[in-house]
């Protein structure tokens, strides 16, 4: 079994026309449909190729999409994290957020992205509960984490 076999996904909701290769300069996969649907893909291939993704993209929002400006493969999925275009760590969890536009997260963390609509929690929140670190894309390039 080949675990983190250096490829990525990336998760959308329907087919965006763009030059893919701006964004990841690594071998990745395109799934197209609702997250739920999508992580049932992934995991079937990897299950039946016995080769695990080392990162999944998933992007809500095109414009979001349109002012990133970074290579995916760049970011540190090795650890237990996940980067956000916009991460507010504001103290009281409440107040605690992520803007979910645009995710990039490893293999380990997509479950709990995907499942996150079945609590009364704040993805931020589940995350935590994981133990996952949660990063902001502009600010962690040299991915140092707090």
């Amino acid at each position: 079994m080949e675990f983190f076999n250096h490829r990525y996904t990336i998760i959308c909701k329907e087919h965006i026309d763009v030059d893919w290769q701006e964004y990841i300069t690594v071998p990745f996969d395109i799934y197209l449909g609702t997250l739920e649907e999508c992580y049932t893909k992934i995991k079937r291939k990897e299950i039946h190729s016995q080769k695990f993704y080392l990162g999944h993209f998933i992007i809500n929002s095109l414009d979001a999409l349109r002012s990133f400006d970074s290579d995916i493969s760049k970011f540190n999925l090795n650890d237990n994290c996940a980067y956000f275009e916009k991460v507010t760590h504001a103290g009281p969890h409440d107040k605690n957020k992520v803007d979910e536009s645009l995710i990039l997260c490893n293999s380990w963390n997509l479950p709990f992205i995907v499942s996150n609509y079945r609590s009364n929690n704040t993805l931020y929140a589940n995350l935590r509960r994981h133990r996952v670190k949660i990063f902001q894309f502009k600010n962690n390039l040299k991915d140092k984490i707090i």
